[in-house]
């Protein structure tokens, strides 16, 4: 089947796609698979794509200038991680950084420890961590905005593998953004791609919220007069005037601690 994309660029194997909440909905796109299949298609004719939200745009359009000019190499500024140290970066301060530099926001209390890389006494490249135990997640890394740090996840990386006590790290790429190729070059092992993509919901086509907000439990509590103890989640959230948008499927990584 024939299919297109937003923005082509050839001459770097990328491609953009600009996803309006209600056309790609499930009122009226049914396939939950469509987005997957059409990152699969590409990344098996070696093209990389990039999967926007409308309202990404809408909200943080500078943010994803930023993330297109990344991948074509042009970043209004380059910095190599050789010319910055490492140091902490508070609980407080990470997840503002990570908040203002990347599209998938964190929230403060979730952060156990980051690193960042400063050059010039400026916070450039962040990278931080959730721990249960001495099982790490590395929940983010982003540059500063518009800026390239060459060579910044590994040396982030490496930082926290030689100074942190852990039995696993862990991360997971979402394919609306990555391919997890980054992780996979710097040491990480594919665990497990999960076969169902990844699911959002929507009462107004305008923002989209976590399926993880409307579990059983909080649907009851939001939505006690109309909850249904007999319908699926799913049928709860529609009866509620709710929709479920497709995104992509998540991949676990875990980092071969032989490295």
């Amino acid at each position: 089947t024939r299919q297109e994309v937003d923005f082509y660029f050839p001459e770097h194997n990328f491609a953009v796609e600009v996803n309006g909440l209600y056309w790609h909905s499930e009122q009226v796109r049914g396939d939950k698979n469509y987005h997957q299949n059409k990152f699969i298609a590409l990344k098996e004719k070696g093209i990389k794509l990039l999967q926007l939200w409308d309202f990404e745009v809408r909200d943080n359009l500078e943010l994803c200038v930023s993330m297109i000019k990344h991948h074509l190499r042009l970043s209004t500024t380059k910095i190599h991680a050789r010319k910055c140290e490492v140091a902490k970066v508070s609980a407080k301060e990470a997840p503002k950084f990570i908040s203002e530099n990347h599209l998938q926001q964190i929230k403060e209390n979730s952060v156990h420890t980051a690193y960042g890389l400063y050059y010039n006494n400026s916070l450039v490249a962040c990278m931080s961590f959730t721990r249960v135990g001495n099982v790490y997640t590395l929940q983010r890394y982003c540059n500063l905005a518009n800026c390239s740090v060459v060579g910044g996840f590994s040396k982030l990386l490496r930082h926290f593998t030689k100074n942190t006590a852990y039995t696993t790290l862990q991360t997971y790429s979402d394919a609306r953004y990555s391919d997890g190729s980054v992780y996979a070059s710097n040491g990480f092992i594919l665990e497990k791609t999960y076969t169902e993509p990844t699911y959002y919901y929507t009462n107004d086509f305008i923002t989209l919220e976590p399926r993880w907000n409307y579990t059983r439990d909080k649907i009851q509590k939001k939505f006690p007069n109309t909850f249904d103890t007999n319908m699926t989640e799913h049928q709860n959230m529609i009866n509620n005037g709710y929709s479920r948008v497709y995104g992509c499927c998540i991949t676990k990584w875990v980092y071969n601690t032989s490295n």
